[in-house]
């Protein structure tokens, strides 16, 4: 477990201590609070300690002794350390978050902004926010909220432009280096550090860089790194040719790199306790009941998937979508198995990856069938969980009248936050359900009640750690604000996992599908449409071989992402 960063200035040193056994509400509200008031700091300013303790936590009290005045610049330095202690010292996980947006991993920053894990600890300096979340597992790992990267970016566009533009010292370099390094040191009699900087004046390098290559100390970094960089690579749709040219790396170590990450990706999310014992499992994708056998979403779980705004949002969950009893109980069944079918073929992979190895005693790489396999099941639960969620969308917002009152007069951000914590609920719910069938009944209870319950605990929790946030909204307040990210609540491993969020569906905008090429178009539709398909059955379907199947799907990605991006 990672030490609590230790806080400088005395009055956010004082905050920590008084919010250590504070409701993790409260805690998440004030995290909240500390990344707006990010944005509203000035460098050349000062502020008194009572503009930053009402900042922070909406508290007036009596006005007290103003110490000195605290330094803009210092306050914004010392804020993302705020908020990484707050969230380590609440044992904050990924369900509690789930209003802050997408978590960006810092593999995820790193290549987005092209540069290195330290660059992004020094723009953490500079006000980029990040939490300490704790996985399934109970470690504790550093994300990053969509958001703040997206804010730090419009402030400091030009640093981040310049930091991508720098490139790393390739081997060529790096032994020309030493050769002249040692010529200089042989006839100068010069120490290490007066040939590193005698030469970094020359190459345009640090003399840091410069002296750890000469004094062959390569940059490198330990496997775990490196796999990690080449799975964010590989999850943006490059190709293994293109990510082995870019690390310097062979194919083959690229693959293996690759397969053993998608392994560990898998494994973090212990997927055997997602679903109930009792149901018999398939062997194989191809002998899963696949719900209701549709080819497209239904029409009431488009319209959501469509509502880009809040308000286009809280008009489709409106209409009650009366799912039958057969087809709940099929897209239950289809969760379930997909789930098990998942958790079996990571725990093959398991077995491989650990105690047995190769001839050479390397340890042998996970199937690459198994791996592709246990993705397409989760794309398959994540297909059973829109279907079952969008059935259950009027019952969320129900739920959120009762405890709330009318959700159109809440705030936009209490709104959505709702929304998105009701969703989680619902998940969780599906996840413990048992249709009748399964346990030998002719009847028995629907979806809909343990739902209810888990939603009628969920949110009423959520809102009692808020600040009053019933109808006392002006009607005259739009509601045309971008739409909560209800999909990474209604499907857990997209988030908890701590990885990139396009691991599994790299987007889900129609509109952005609909500007892909026909031939593009009909592979994303195999791949990652309503009827998701492993990459052999995509090859099978396209009368391809597997490799240009392979190649054709990362090709897909690729476009997509870069067009989402825009």
């Amino acid at each position: 477990m990672p030490a609590w960063p230790k806080l400088k200035l005395p009055v956010l040193a004082s905050l920590a201590d008084e919010l250590r056994f504070a409701p993790k509400a409260a805690v998440l509200r004030d995290i909240q609070r500390a990344a707006e008031t990010i944005d509203l700091i000035d460098d050349a300013a000062a502020y008194p300690r009572s503009w930053i303790v009402f900042r922070l936590t909406g508290y007036r009290g009596a006005v007290e002794a103003e110490l000195e005045p605290t330094p803009g610049a210092a306050l914004r330095t010392e804020l993302p350390r705020l908020i990484e202690r707050l969230s380590a010292q609440s044992a904050v996980e990924a369900t509690d978050v789930q209003s802050f947006g997408t978590l960006l991993t810092q593999a995820a920053v790193c290549g987005r902004w092209k540069v290195d894990r330290k660059t992004v600890e020094r723009y953490r300096k500079s006000g980029l926010v990040a939490l300490r979340v704790r996985d399934t597992r109970g470690r504790s790992t550093l994300v990053f909220p969509e958001a703040s990267v997206l804010a730090f970016e419009r402030r400091h566009a030009a640093r981040l432009k310049k930091a991508a533009a720098f490139s790393r010292t390739d081997e060529a370099t790096r032994s020309t280096l030493t050769e002249r390094a040692a010529k200089l040191r042989a006839r100068t009699g010069a120490s290490t550090a007066k040939v590193a900087a005698h030469l970094a004046r020359k190459v345009g390098r640090s003399p840091s860089t410069v002296r750890r290559a000469v004094q062959g100390k390569t940059p490198g970094t330990p496997a775990r790194r490196r796999a990690a960089d080449v799975l964010m690579r590989w999850d943006a749709g490059e190709g293994v040719g293109a990510i082995a040219k870019a690390a310097g790396r062979t194919r083959g170590a690229v693959i293996h790199a690759l397969l053993v990450a998608r392994a560990e990706r898998l494994r973090v999310l212990a997927l055997s306790e997602r679903t109930p014992s009792q149901l018999a499992t398939p062997r194989s994708i191809a002998e899963m009941d696949h719900g209701a056998k549709a080819d497209v979403f239904s029409d009431h779980t488009l319209r959501l998937l469509r509502a880009s705004t809040l308000e286009q949002l809280l008009e489709a969950m409106k209409p009650r979508n009366a799912m039958d009893r057969a087809t709940e109980a099929a897209w239950v069944r289809t969760h379930h198995a997909a789930v098990a079918l998942a958790a079996r073929r990571v725990g093959q992979a398991s077995r491989r990856t650990g105690a047995s190895s190769g001839t050479d005693g390397t340890s042998v790489p996970p199937n690459a069938d198994a791996m592709d396999e246990a993705e397409c099941a989760l794309r398959w639960a994540l297909r059973a969980r829109l279907e079952l969620i969008a059935a259950q969308s009027a019952l969320v917002l129900e739920s959120i009248a009762a405890v709330a009152g009318e959700p159109e007069r809440l705030e936009p951000s209490d709104l959505g936050a709702a929304i998105v914590r009701g969703v989680a609920a619902a998940g969780d719910a599906i996840e413990g359900f048992v249709p009748p069938e399964a346990l030998r009944r002719e009847i028995g209870g629907r979806l809909a009640a343990p739902v209810s319950l888990a939603l009628g605990k969920s949110l009423a929790e959520w809102f009692a750690g808020r600040e009053r946030v019933a109808a006392t909204r002006r009607a005259t307040r739009s509601l045309a604000v971008a739409a909560p990210n209800w999909i990474d609540a209604a499907c857990p491993w997209r988030v908890a996992v701590l990885a990139s969020p396009t691991w599994l569906d790299p987007a889900t905008s129609t509109s952005l599908i609909a500007r892909l090429t026909e031939p593009d178009r009909r592979v994303w539709e195999l791949r990652f449409g309503p009827r998701p398909q492993t990459v052999r059955e995509v090859a099978a379907a396209l009368g391809l071989s597997r490799p240009r199947a392979g190649e054709a799907v990362q090709r897909v990605v690729r476009v997509a992402v870069a067009m989402d991006s825009k």
